[in-house]
């Protein structure tokens, strides 16, 4: 069975900063982080002192242990395989999914939807930042829905996706990656239509054509004018 370091992680500072901002319609601000999973969720404690579940996957806070001992000395027990999954991070393990540092799995298609699973070909790994990010946002947006009913939802926030080493992306470069998500309300497809998904995450590279806004603009709008260099 996987080890507690494959369980668990160890999210970067800005990581948890997009916990606090993109979930805090259901945590609030009173809070602090105690551990990590692997598959995204998070335990944290309250100011009383008990101690909560936040499932990313379906959106679910559980109220876990009492105090911060009671949910220590559980994780000794048989609460850590419904907890950390360790059965699936084997699999995804196996399957060459393996995590790098500040990253989780996430979902293709959520499992709080019906298309949705905890399985191999529905995972992959993205950056903790990310998925909390999206996660969130999708959750609050569908929180108040009955179950079954269909739902067409935005993701407000795109993030510029390149490797920690490289330098930050400067107006002129030439191309740059983003991360893009695609959440599509297609539920009329039949369920092996290739665009059936819910939630879609990914990379691209987009090009710059033109260093100012004159051929979107019509004659006479003041934005009519050449982007100024920073």
């Amino acid at each position: 069975m996987p080890s507690w370091s494959e369980i668990a992680i160890n999210p970067t500072a800005e990581a948890v900063a997009e916990l606090r901002e993109s979930w805090s319609w259901l945590l609030g601000d009173d809070w602090r982080p105690m551990l990590f999973s692997a598959v995204g969720d998070v335990f944290l404690q309250l100011r009383s002192g008990t101690v909560w579940w936040l499932s990313t996957a379906t959106g679910c806070l559980e109220h876990v242990a009492e105090s911060e001992a009671d949910f220590i000395a559980k994780l000794s027990g048989e609460q850590v395989d419904e907890w950390f999954l360790p059965g699936l991070v084997e699999l995804l393990r196996s399957s060459g999914k393996h995590l790098s540092p500040g990253q989780c799995y996430s979902y293709t298609t959520l499992p709080v939807f019906a298309e949705g699973s905890f399985s191999v070909e529905n995972m992959f790994q993205i950056d903790a930042k990310e998925h909390f990010g999206v996660t969130g946002q999708i959750m609050k947006q569908i929180q108040a829905l009955p179950d079954g009913a269909k739902v067409s939802i935005e993701v407000e926030k795109w993030a510029v996706a390149r490797p920690r080493s490289a330098q930050p992306v400067r107006r002129g470069d030439e191309k740059m990656s983003v991360l893009w998500t695609r959440v599509v309300n297609n539920r009329d497809l039949p369920a092996d239509h290739p665009n059936r998904y819910f939630h879609n995450v990914g990379t691209g590279v987009v090009e710059r054509h033109n260093t100012s806004c004159l051929t979107f603009l019509p004659v006479g709008d003041e934005r009519r004018r050449p982007l100024r260099p920073e």
